[in-house]
């Protein structure tokens, strides 16, 4: 009587798999996670673009803000930390991306857009405290609105 394969042997066969497969996925992602790595120290200083103001700089930078959020038009500074960071979006992309498939591709790509700007801002802010992106200032900004009209409301 032959030896019988084992379940999984069999079930490996049925699919198609083949030893080297895995392994070969396995060695591909880690051979991109080193070269993120490797890049990383150059890729962590992110760029500043002309939607950030540093407070350091006295009065006429903190005018260039108020002029900027006056005008009330932000949807020109929507990937402009992006496309001043490039590397760095991309190593944000790859290592939160995920399986996940939009009916609405448009949306979701303005949707990830302003999420990795909000990570750059932040990024920013905890590198040096006195450069304010503007997506920090808008946040800032609605969250004191709020407040105060819940504040408002109560009494």
């Amino acid at each position: 009587m032959g030896k019988k394969k084992p379940k999984r042997a069999a079930w490996a066969k049925r699919k198609g798999c083949s030893r080297g497969g895995a392994a070969r996925k396995l060695s591909n992602v880690l051979a991109t996670v080193e070269e993120m790595v490797s890049c990383q120290p150059e890729v962590s200083r992110p760029v500043h673009s002309n939607c950030c103001f540093n407070m350091q700089l006295g009065l006429s930078e903190r005018n260039r803000l108020i002029d900027y959020l006056w005008t009330g038009e932000y949807h020109g500074a929507l990937g402009e930390l992006c496309m001043a960071n490039p590397k760095l979006t991309h190593w944000l992309a790859e290592t939160t991306r995920n399986q996940y498939w939009a009916n609405n591709q448009e949306l979701h790509a303005l949707k990830q857009t302003l999420k990795f700007e909000n990570m750059l801002c932040q990024h920013m802010r905890l590198q040096n405290e006195h450069i304010m992106p503007l997506w920090t200032v808008v946040h800032s900004l609605d969250a004191y609105r709020t407040k105060r009209d819940r504040y408002d409301h109560c009494t």
